[in-house]
């Protein structure tokens, strides 16, 4: 059971007598009715709730109102929404548009950066193709006029006998791998190693080039076939530098191409003649080696007998001696004429 404490206005309020002070119990006033704290705090809490629960009410009521479509409250109401969100839609198309327009523009000028980043590459690289490619022509005319400065082809007699008295140093020189082949002027030789014939890259290109061309020409076809420039510069260098081997094979090679060439007839009995002569050397150094050998044992036998076999082989030595370079070309080569 709950009790209500009664407020009383200040004027009827006055404290309590102490019990000391009453005589009797006739005189005592009633007890203040007493009302505990849960119960203050809950009354309060109440109250609150009350007034919100009647705020929510009055919100819903004018809610509804403005939901039934009949009433012009709400016909107004729709329409402004309608307006705003047309509002709102057109704001949200018009950045897009803006944003599109900036990356656009973003994806242009990055396009246009590399497209000049391209076009600068590309005209050094032309540049630096162009630059090559005049110096490639300069090497082809440069090598030209060489070939055309070496032999005189009016008086060829002349020029193989200046080739062949002229002494050249050929200590610098190398391979393509950079090797040193050459001492003193002597080709070093690898007795390991073959023989073979080294044609260069560029004689190869030129003669699949030429083939090429044969094949796919056919106007061309009763032309007469030439003699790469390459190969005649191939030709003249190993004639100059004494390659003998490398001359013959580059001869056959030239005579495979023109059957009636005049300067591989000229000298093709003059490379047959060197390599019969060098052929003939390095026999006669193997016999003078041997016969070193045997010249060692015997003079260990006897002193009288040595003395005769150096005689003997003095006089070999003198018989097998070629004759000297100055000589005229006609007592070189037997097959001249």
């Amino acid at each position: 059971m709950t009790t209500i404490r009664l407020k009383l206005p200040s004027n009827l309020y006055r404290p309590w007598k102490p019990l000391y002070h009453q005589r009797s119990k006739k005189q005592k006033d009633p007890p203040a009715p007493y009302t505990p704290l849960e119960q203050q705090l809950y009354d309060h809490a109440k109250i609150k709730f009350d007034q919100r629960v009647n705020i929510l009410r009055s919100i819903f009521a004018k809610e509804g109102q403005s939901l039934s479509t009949k009433s012009r409250f709400a016909q107004l109401q729709l329409k402004a929404e309608e307006q705003e969100f047309k509002q709102l839609i057109n704001m949200v198309k018009q950045e897009n548009e803006r944003l599109l327009t900036m990356r656009r523009n973003d994806e242009r000028l990055a396009l246009e950066e590399e497209e000049n980043i391209r076009s600068q590459i590309l005209n050094i690289l032309s540049e630096k193709q162009f630059n090559e490619h005049i110096n490639i022509e300069e090497e082809v005319k440069q090598i030209k006029t060489e070939s055309r400065s070496w032999v005189n082809p009016n008086d060829l007699i002349r020029e193989i006998e200046r080739m062949l008295n002229e002494k050249h140093d050929y200590n610098f020189s190398i391979d393509l791998a950079g090797i040193k082949r050459t001492h003193l002027g002597k080709e070093i030789v690898d007795q390991n190693k073959t023989n073979f014939l080294y044609v260069s890259i560029d004689l190869i290109i030129l003669l699949n080039y030429n083939k090429k061309e044969e094949a796919s020409s056919s106007d061309d076809d009763n032309e007469p076939i030439r003699v790469p420039i390459q190969l005649k510069i191939e030709f003249v260098n190993s004639i100059m530098f004494r390659q003998w081997t490398l001359a013959k094979k580059l001869c056959h090679f030239v005579l495979m191409y023109e059957p009636n060439n005049s300067e591989a007839k000229q000298f093709a009995p003059l490379i047959d003649y060197m390599l019969e002569k060098e052929q003939s050397s390095s026999s006669s150094d193997d016999d003078d080696d041997d016969s070193s050998d045997d010249d060692s044992s015997e003079n260990s036998r006897s002193s009288d007998s040595s003395s005769n076999e150096e005689k003997k082989q003095n006089d070999t030595i003198q018989i097998q001696t070629s004759k000297p370079i100055n000589a005229s070309l006609s007592n070189k080569c037997p097959y001249h004429k």
